[in-house]
């Protein structure tokens, strides 16, 4: 269902001009983790038509459900999490906020909010599942820059701005979450880990 990967559009496909606009897109996902969050993410919406009236058809349809469904995947992940004992008060927070991300996406659209990514979930779950605060807070590390990736590269496919700004605001928030868990999982010290990110977006199978 998904391709973890960079994006399927790279500067060898395009002209020069479009290039240097992915290379841009690169640079500032890996800046996304630091300082001015909200001003980098919403730099990269510019140049979008503005709002459209009704709901997003599609691929931009496609695009939001699949940020939504990252969403609802995250939001079960950290549920096991406090099942399992781990991580609790953290956990219970960031679960309640990928709730309110998926509702605010589903809201946007129209859809309803269910249908989690289950090759994410079924991929993290084990390392969720745990009593151990440290191992819960290195899978969440992951999961975030994962997030942060993705919604990063949906932002540059997106075209309508008021769609690209709503995953802007989500984007922003869970960096700031990396920065959190690195500090829960002993990474605080780590410069890398608060403030740069380097992991790979995921796309819709169809679409990359």
């Amino acid at each position: 269902m998904i391709s973890k990967g960079h994006s399927p559009v790279t500067s060898d496909d395009r002209g020069d001009d479009r290039g240097a606009d992915v290379d841009v897109a690169a640079k500032s996902r890996r800046a996304l983790l630091g300082a001015g969050l909200i001003g980098a993410a919403l730099a990269i919406t510019g140049g979008r038509p503005a709002a459209a009236s009704g709901a997003p058809t599609g691929v931009e349809l496609e695009l939001l459900e699949f940020a939504m469904r990252l969403e609802l995947a995250a939001r079960d992940l950290y549920h096991a999490s406090v099942d399992s004992g781990g991580l609790v008060d953290i956990a219970s927070v960031m679960r309640e906020q990928h709730e309110a991300y998926a509702q605010s996406l589903a809201a946007f659209t129209g859809l309803s909010a269910r249908g989690r990514l289950d090759d994410v979930y079924d991929s993290l779950v084990t390392d969720f599942a745990s009593d151990d605060d440290e191992a819960v807070a290195l899978a969440a590390y992951d999961l975030e820059s994962i997030a942060v990736a993705t919604h990063t590269e949906l932002i540059r496919l997106l075209e309508r701005a008021d769609a690209a700004a709503l995953v802007a605001s989500i984007l922003a928030i869970e960096a700031r979450h990396c920065a959190v868990l690195a500090d829960a999982a002993g990474l605080g010290g780590d410069l890398d880990a608060l403030l740069v990110n380097d992991a790979d977006p995921l796309l819709p199978e169809d679409l990359s």
